[in-house]
């Protein structure tokens, strides 16, 4: 496992005695402050303390300001209309309404929430490697295709990337993952250059 980049503290508007600490997420979204959520592999609200509060807040933030999505709004016959879409997202974002994008492998308790659902790909379905918390990097062969229009979360996410702009994501298969990650490992516990 790779460590994602560190949290820009000096950003957060939470302090404990004078110095920054890392945001409360949960409070933070309570409050109205989260216009766009995107949740990979996570049963988020159901695992946070006072999780029906969390929840119902969410939902709350999700189905109230703005517009919501729905199969109407965002076909034409069975073609997705991508403009009707990111028009009725940022409708919902300028009404200080919340996005909430889930991208897993099975439906969960945010599922319901989400305006927008990302179908991934799971273990045996995609090549993947990932490292243990004992440090054994493992690597793992694909031994089916995935159902329907799942993909593996390295290319959700690379897509979604390209789109809004962000350089360095044009990977074309799993292994473009595994050495870019083997070049940020050099050094660390986990190095496996």
């Amino acid at each position: 496992m790779i460590s994602g980049a560190g949290y820009p503290k000096d950003k957060s508007p939470d302090e404990y005695k004078g110095n920054k600490i890392e945001l409360n997420v949960d409070r933070w979204v309570v409050e109205g402050n989260v216009r766009f959520m995107w949740l990979i592999g996570s049963t988020w609200a159901a695992a946070m303390g006072a999780s029906q509060f969390l929840r119902n807040n969410i939902n709350r933030l999700v189905t109230e300001p703005g517009p919501t999505l729905t199969r109407s709004n965002s076909f034409d016959g069975n073609t997705l209309n991508v403009e009707r879409v990111k028009d009725t997202l940022k409708a919902k974002v300028d009404a200080m309404g919340m996005v909430l994008i889930q991208q897993d492998m099975y439906a969960n308790a945010m599922s319901e929430l989400a305006e927008l659902i990302l179908p991934a790909a799971t273990w045996g379905e995609v090549d993947f490697t990932r490292m243990q918390a004992e440090r054994r990097l493992r690597m793992y062969s694909q031994i089916m295709p995935p159902p329907g229009e799942a993909k593996p979360g390295w290319w959700i996410i690379a897509q979604v990337a390209k789109r809004m702009g962000f350089e360095g994501y044009d990977w074309k298969e799993p292994n473009d993952v595994f050495e870019e990650a083997a070049d940020r490992s050099v050094g660390t516990v986990h190095d496996y250059k």
